[in-house]
């Protein structure tokens, strides 16, 4: 039986917890189902892959930086280069830098190891709920957004200087702007 098949499909959100660390697949992903989410583990980016065509979509992808074989930041660029899930990093490289690079990349969020299992179940409901407040926002097609010299196209995710500079913002970057 897997993490999932413990609760109901009708949890609150899909998540998928991608890290070569069996301990910590587990942990997390027994945390975040006694908190009524629906969780499917795997252990590298190939495995990450089958989960998503077998059972996806997810709404939440909790994303080791270090894994063999892909690495969590090639993966985060990937995934944010679509409409992907949401994603937050965890990882052991915590410093300044390499949170600035995930998040630039195009993570959500990015935590730490080790994480509190509270503070990543708070970072997981902040990131669904900014996530489900995006959606819930009508875009009318083809509006032009325009301040201070800018234009935003919101469908094509792409920022216009007042200088003609063309920029395609990753989910990241469009979801917080």
């Amino acid at each position: 039986m897997t993490v999932a098949e413990r609760i109901s499909d009708d949890a609150a959100a899909a998540i998928l917890v991608v890290d070569d660390d069996p301990r910590v697949r587990d942990l997390i992903g027994a945390f975040l189902v006694q908190h009524d989410y629906r969780v499917e583990t795997a252990a590298d980016g190939a495995a990450m892959e089958a989960m998503l065509s077998l059972r996806g979509p997810f709404d939440l992808v909790v994303l080791d930086v270090m894994m063999p074989g892909e690495d969590g930041l090639s993966i985060v660029r990937r995934l944010s280069a679509t409409d992907g899930p949401a994603i937050i990093m965890l990882s052991a490289m915590g410093d300044e830098t390499d949170r600035i690079v995930g998040l630039e990349l195009g993570a959500d969020d990015y935590l730490p190891k080790p994480c509190n299992p509270r503070e990543l179940l708070a970072r997981v409901r902040a990131v669904m709920r900014r996530r489900q407040d995006s959606r819930r926002q009508e875009v009318r097609p083809h509006a032009k957004y325009r301040f201070d010299g800018w234009s935003l196209d919101p469908v094509q995710r792409m920022l216009v200087s007042s200088g003609r500079v063309f920029t395609t913002l990753s989910n990241g970057e469009f979801l917080l702007l």
